[in-house]
C-alpha cells in the first residue's frame, strides 16, 4: 500500500466513524418512533443536521472506498 493509498484508507474510516457518531447524535435527538409520530420523524430526518451531516459523511467515505478499491487496478 503507497502512501496515498493508506491516507485515502484512513480518510474512509474517519468520515465513516463521523458518519456513524453523526446519525447517533441525530437519531438521540428524534427520540423514539412510533405510530403517532412517524411522519413528523420523517419531516425530522430531513431537518435534523447531525442526520444530514452522518449521511453525508457515509456518502464520501463510500466514495472514497470506491476510489481506493480501483486505485489496485491497472
Amino acid at each position: 500500500m503507497t502512501p496515498p493509498e493508506l491516507g485515502l484508507f484512513l480518510f474512509c474510516i474517519i468520515t465513516g466513524v463521523s458518519g456513524q457518531f453523526l446519525l447517533k447524535t441525530g437519531a438521540l435527538k428524534l427520540g423514539k418512533v412510533n405510530t403517532e409520530n412517524a411522519l413528523s420523524h420523517i419531516l425530522g430526518i430531513i431537518t435534523t443536521p447531525e442526520l444530514l451531516g452522518g449521511l453525508s459523511c457515509y456518502g464520501v467515505s463510500a466514495f472514497a472506498y470506491i476510489l481506493l478499491s480501483s486505485a489496485g487496478e491497472t
